[in-house]
């Protein structure tokens, strides 16, 4: 379970590296990177960075100062199991209530 959730972080790790190198030309972060003192990103960018993650893991970020990288992938990665739980019990949900043919 701890290497699943490690390799999950990792993957959320290189999608925000990778956006922030798109759109910002911010080249490596590392997790402990603070967002505003060491990627230098102004209020607005953050802010764009993201809506931009959102969009991208499908998920809302509850709209908080995230200091660092790190605690940013913590947050999707809940954010993400949270999304996963809702759709397994619906799904769990809807099969009582379907018709078997």
């Amino acid at each position: 379970m701890l290497v699943q959730q490690t390799l999950a972080q990792d993957a959320i790790f290189k999608t925000i590296n990778t956006h922030l190198y798109e759109k910002y030309g911010v080249y490596f972060a590392k997790p402990s990177s603070n967002w505003y003192k060491d990627l230098g990103l102004s209020d607005f960018q953050w802010t764009e960075s993201r809506e931009s993650l959102e969009k991208e893991f499908n998920i809302k970020i509850p709209f908080f100062y995230f200091e660092n990288i790190g605690k940013l992938c913590n947050i999707i990665s809940a954010e993400i199991k949270k999304q996963n739980a809702k759709i397994a019990l619906k799904n769990y949900i809807k099969q009582f209530f379907t018709r078997q043919k």
